[in-house]
């Protein structure tokens, strides 16, 4: 019963974004009525392989013999499965084609058609497909970590040097603003469980699940309100709202493991080896460019009076010494991700 009611309500929620003309099920159509189309056929592009093989089904034969319906049928098949669907037609499509063209907006129609088919991820744990699921989890932990361990370890130093920059002027002092710097470098290092946690929940989205992320966002906020009462307790006054950022750190590193835990007992486990051997080189490769961001800091305060000029410095300095370095380690610990990335931009910007 509860399955038929995620279905029927799948089914709801597909045909009011998917412009579907009516719901035409494949139990409704009737094969009697055309003998020379094969059942087995049909019934085998209901199985929706065509959609994980990225394949295009075209129905062909002249008008009233049945091409709508079998469409829709289709269409009901991948709604019920927790794909999206959009329905139109081929005058339409061309329509809007030249119209967008004209009007000088025919990227935008083409990122709207992309997003028509959802994120691969979604699709493949909305469907079943674990093994898949469990590689696109791990796709996607590893090509984000690439970005955000470096870009986490280089704020926690460049935090009150890049607020006196953006920040230490106006009404706020600069040391104000070196202040807020230092809450920013807190926060900062609490990225990766946060880019983790959320990865996570996403994934459980995609599978129709609402309530396990509910259940461990409550248990997050518990650790955050507690981490966050201890902070204000133990901490002098200046340091509290610094402590709120390892307080946000460590709740959604509760959330991240609980999320793990969770997701790898639902599909039958998750490649956390292959995760955590990245996530090592990836942290190893950072190491240096904390380091070098460091060095920087402490050579050009030597140097340069305390001021906005002195803190411009180091972050121009600091920030592009330690993107070269980090690239340089990267490729030494042979962290493939970067790269896999890197293409994966390129080949976007040149389309």
């Amino acid at each position: 019963m509860l399955e038929n009611l995620g279905c029927e309500t799948r089914l709801q929620t597909a045909m009011r974004s998917s412009r579907l003309p009516a719901i035409k099920t494949i139990q409704q159509f009737d094969f009697a009525f055309q003998p020379s189309i094969q059942r087995d056929q049909i019934d085998s592009l209901h199985e929706l392989g065509f959609i994980k093989r990225r394949e295009n089904v075209i129905f062909l034969g002249p008008p009233g013999v049945g091409k709508t319906h079998l469409a829709i049928s289709l269409a009901i098949a991948a709604a019920e499965s927790g794909r999206r669907v959009y329905y139109g037609t081929l005058v339409n499509l061309i329509e809007s084609l030249e119209q967008a063209r004209a009007a000088g907006q025919l990227a935008r129609l083409r990122r709207f058609y992309r997003r028509l088919a959802g994120p691969e991820l979604a699709m493949i744990a909305a469907n079943g497909g674990m093994t898949s699921a469990t590689a696109d989890i791990t796709t996607g932990v590893r090509l984000s970590s690439v970005i955000v361990v470096p870009s986490a370890l280089v704020l926690a130093i460049l935090g009150p040097p890049l607020a006196e920059v953006l920040l230490g002027y106006g009404s706020m002092s600069f040391d104000d603003a070196r202040l807020l710097g230092f809450v920013f470098a807190a926060f900062s290092l609490g990225l990766v469980p946060y880019m983790m946690f959320q990865l996570l929940l996403r994934v459980f989205y995609a599978m129709h699940d609402s309530r396990t992320p509910a259940l461990i966002g409550a248990l997050t906020m518990v650790v955050n309100i507690t981490a966050n009462l201890i902070a204000l307790r133990v901490l002098p006054a200046a340091h509290v709202v610094a402590g709120l950022g390892i307080g946000f750190g460590i709740s959604n590193l509760v959330g991240a493991i609980a999320g793990w835990w969770i997701l790898s007992r639902r599909i039958g486990g998750l490649d956390g080896n292959r995760i955590g051997i990245s996530l090592v080189k990836m942290h190893l490769s950072a190491v240096p460019c904390v380091l070098f961001a460091a060095a920087i800091s402490v050579m050009v305060g030597a140097v340069v009076p305390a001021g906005t000029m002195a803190a411009l410095i180091t972050v121009v300095l600091a920030s592009s010494g330690a993107l070269l370095f980090y690239v340089l380690f990267a490729k030494a610990f042979g962290i493939t991700e970067l790269t896999d990335l890197t293409s994966t931009v390129g080949a976007r910007l040149r389309r």
